[in-house]
């Protein structure tokens, strides 16, 4: 399966993807993602909750559910402490497998 190229996602600039909304999953560990150019990406972000002991807390589904875009779309966050980059998500979307869609 082939996964869209990183421009793909990016804002019209052409340099780094870019967030426009992200919205946590009624249950397990999944992130509805909308990028700045309007591409849908579904990203399960359990792998990086069990494997690093900073997404810890994120086990509790209610704090998951506190996601939030931060840095104009560079970014999302659960707290001042816990954040996670765009590109990092991007990269891990990629590893997934996940197409994004628009």
């Amino acid at each position: 399966m082939a996964v869209a190229k990183r421009k793909a996602v990016n804002t019209t600039s052409g340099e780094r993807p870019r967030i426009k909304s992200v919205r946590a999953e009624a249950s397990g560990r999944m992130l509805d993602v909308v990028w700045a150019d309007g591409r849908r990406t579904r990203i399960d972000f359990g792998d990086p909750i069990a494997r690093l002991r900073v997404f810890a807390p994120l086990e509790d589904q209610a704090f998951f559910a506190k996601v939030r875009v931060i840095n104009d779309g560079l970014a999302i966050a659960w707290s001042d402490e816990i954040d996670y980059s765009a590109d990092a998500l991007w990269r891990l979307a990629e590893r997934q497998g996940q197409r994004s869609a628009a």
